[in-house]
């Protein structure tokens, strides 16, 4: 029923709460030190919310003298609780510059070559010193990862796309991982930046101007690849990629890195052999094809096990081999490319 004030009064749980949550926070403010007042003022109030506590207080007749015999038992506990001071688990200055690193604000003088020039020397470390700690193996992955963010400080670096069901405000980090420890061993934060700020710290001025006179002779896709894959030339690795990234000319520009690649690709993909690749009404569950370049050994292969699959890899011998797929209540075997 609605009283004199126009308001709904609360119920007696609700009011025996309230006045524990006030009792107890005018204790805090006498007993409790200035500094830890914030803290303990949380805290205070989640134990005060806590079932251990409220349970008593809805057995009892809901009353303000109930509640202060509650609230003078959370000021006991507190006084008891062992105090951590900050300084115990990270000096001042150790704090500040951590927070200098990871700040995304972007000064005016830095933001038209470099929106992430605040936070570029924690990523160039990240890059120069992460794979001294783990064993690579030979196959990478290669692709792009979302990071959820809608800091107005990071607008900036912030990319949107609505065709997401989650994530549509985020940054979105070009990397090239470890298949086998999933490490993060190369990246490249997709924003407005100038190629030569990037490897500041990692690579001298001439590999520099060298690396951005080959970047500018190529399409926006390849040069993402190329610029993580630095880092790996000529170490005879494998780079495993989707259809957005792979293309014959990719596959080229990386064997002269010393580099191998195998990736899906689009049936609009350039200078793809148009002949080996499969439609669903011209073939049957299990036939394939397979063709390619022996000069640039370079092949190119499909094949229809459910969804037609074209690939084009250097690093597979065109060769077959069999794989068993579940049909039903049985299980069939299916002669399919090496590659895939």
């Amino acid at each position: 029923m609605e009283n004199n004030w126009g308001c709904y009064p609360l119920k007696r749980e609700q009011a025996a709460v309230a006045a524990v949550v006030v009792v107890v926070l005018e204790a805090v403010v006498v007993v409790i030190p200035v500094e830890y007042e914030v803290v303990l003022v949380v805290l205070v109030v989640l134990v005060v919310l806590a079932p251990a506590v409220v349970a008593p207080v809805r057995e009892v007749e809901a009353s303000v003298e109930d509640a202060t015999v509650v609230a003078a038992e959370v000021v006991v506990m507190l006084q008891s609780l062992k105090l951590t001071s900050l300084d115990s688990v990270v000096p001042l200055d150790h704090f500040k510059t951590i927070h200098r690193a990871v700040s995304l604000r972007a000064k005016p003088p830095t933001l038209e070559y470099d929106p992430a020039a605040r936070i570029r020397p924690l990523l160039n470390l990240l890059k120069s010193t992460g794979d001294r700690y783990i064993e690579v193996g030979r196959n990478m992955a290669l692709g792009e990862a979302r990071v959820a963010c809608r800091s107005r400080q990071g607008r900036h670096m912030i990319e949107y796309n609505p065709m997401k069901s989650t994530d549509k405000c985020h940054f979105r980090p070009y990397m090239v991982c470890c298949a086998s420890s999933w490490f993060a061993l190369n990246y490249r934060l997709h924003c407005n930046i100038n190629i030569a700020a990037r490897p500041a710290g990692i690579m001298g001025q001439a590999p520099t101007q060298a690396l951005r006179e080959e970047l500018d002779k190529v399409t926006a896709v390849r040069k993402h690849v190329l610029e993580v894959m630095r880092p790996l030339v000529g170490s005879n690795r494998i780079v495993n990629m989707g259809n957005y990234y792979t293309s014959v000319q990719l596959l080229l520009e990386l064997h002269t890195m010393g580099l191998y690649a195998r990736g899906t690709v689009r049936n609009s993909c350039k200078y793809f052999p148009k002949r080996t690749i499969l439609k669903k009404t011209d073939a049957v569950k299990g036939y394939h094809r397979q063709g390619g370049w022996v000069d640039d050994n370079v092949f190119a292969g499909s094949w229809y096990g459910g969804n037609i699959d074209s690939i084009v890899y250097n690093c597979d011998a065109s060769t077959t081999t069999t794989v068993q797929r579940q049909i039903g209540a049985e299980r069939s075997t299916f002669t399919t490319p090496t590659c895939i």
